[in-house]
């Protein structure tokens, strides 16, 4: 499920740099401390940030890129990596063991 660029967090925009006539704009990435805001807030997924920690060091958690130490999260593979973490919907609890 892609999330429109108007639907995700208000929280997120911050005014750009150089573009006139725009109040404001997405930040394509997010800081780790960012992150559970934005999957709280776009998926209602609420993940710790120690969670996110630790997803970082032993895997399993959304692709990250680095400038210089700085783990930064792109939003596309956070709205992924959520997708593929929610089951298909399902109508009562015995449907979700055969899904």
């Amino acid at each position: 499920m892609m999330v429109n660029q108007k639907e995700r967090d208000p929280t997120l925009l911050v005014p750009p740099a150089t573009v006139p006539g725009v109040s404001m704009t997405l930040r394509p990435r997010l800081r780790r401390k960012d992150v559970p805001a934005y999957l709280a807030s776009t998926h209602g997924i609420d993940i710790a940030l120690s969670t996110l920690n630790k997803l970082a060091t032993i895997g399993g958690g959304p692709e990250m890129q680095y400038a210089g130490r700085i783990p930064l999260y792109h939003v596309d593979a956070l709205d992924a990596w959520a997708a593929a973490r929610l089951s298909k919907p399902v109508r009562s609890t015995s449907e979700r063991s055969a899904a």
